[in-house]
């Protein structure tokens, strides 16, 4: 098995199974892992989209 690289503000869900590398600012998900979101402009939190607003209250 090859080493996988995890790109740079990525972020891997939970149980993800990773194998293949993730691109940078991207989120993987899933079993096994898939890029859900690739954004050239990431915003400065990649969980930012699956938080959900009524619990940081």
């Amino acid at each position: 098995m090859r080493p996988i690289t995890i790109g740079e503000d990525s972020a891997v869900g939970a149980n993800a199974v990773v194998v293949r590398d993730v691109s940078p600012r991207s989120v993987a998900i899933g079993i096994p892992a898939t890029s859900r979101r690739k954004d050239p402009e990431a915003v400065a939190d990649p969980m930012a989209d699956f938080i959900d607003p009524a619990l940081l209250i």
